[in-house]
């Protein structure tokens, strides 16, 4: 009888996996170059975040939203470059946007390299560190529904040169459009050189300065 009950336990927790499981195998598909560079940069965020869970939590769930991580009067915004320039594509919006205090970006340089980790061993690394199983799903579902269909093509990028070129610009430190738009425009777009913006390096206290929402750069 014991065993019998061992039995069904068993598989009453394989059924409980199998909506799981196919919830997110439905959710690949051919990724952008472009998408997989942003997904990869998140995560690197993550991993070298010292809270993981927090910033996990404020991570953002959908491709409309407008900061990549949202603290309480904090917006962040994840923006990768590859090349000689630190060059950025921004909407206006997240410059300028009244819904937070301060605007911030945490800029870092992506060099394709085959001994580097793709975007599926960032998240294992990652998840060892994470107590909440709530997160844990939540970068799973992240991970399946923007890497793609092709797990042996993802790319993989020099952790060493991203930690190196890791840096934290203010927005109102970057130049950009500020013409308030004509009405009827509901979008503006725009490449940015960050070269020679002001940035500090994305260490503990700056990520304890936003994580307790007392982040200013004045």
């Amino acid at each position: 009888m014991e065993k019998l009950n061992s039995s069904l336990g068993s598989i009453k927790k394989i059924f409980c996996w199998i909506p799981l499981l196919i919830e997110l195998f439905s959710l690949r598909r051919k990724a952008s170059r472009q998408k997989m560079m942003g997904l990869w940069s998140e995560l690197f965020i993550l991993k070298c975040s010292e809270n993981k869970d927090l910033w996990a939590e404020k991570w953002h769930e959908g491709e409309r939203s407008t900061f990549d991580f949202r603290f309480p009067s904090i917006g962040v915004d994840v923006k990768s470059f590859s090349g000689n320039k630190r060059e950025h594509f921004f909407k206006l919006e997240q410059l300028s946007n009244d819904s937070v205090r301060e605007q911030l970006i945490l800029s870092l340089c992506l060099t394709e390299n085959d001994t580097g980790q793709n975007v599926f061993e960032l998240y294992e690394d990652i998840k060892k560190d994470i107590v909440s199983k709530k997160l844990i799903k939540k970068i799973q579902k992240q991970v399946f529904k923007n890497s793609g269909d092709e797990a042996d093509d993802l790319k993989r990028y020099d952790e060493s040169i991203a930690r190196e070129t890791l840096c934290l610009i203010n927005s109102e430190d970057i130049p950009r459009i500020k013409e308030t738009p004509p009405i009827g425009v509901t979008e503006v777009k725009f490449k940015s050189d960050c070269s020679n913006a002001k940035n500090v390096p994305f260490n503990d206290d700056i990520q304890l300065s936003i994580e307790n929402d007392t982040y200013n750069n004045k």
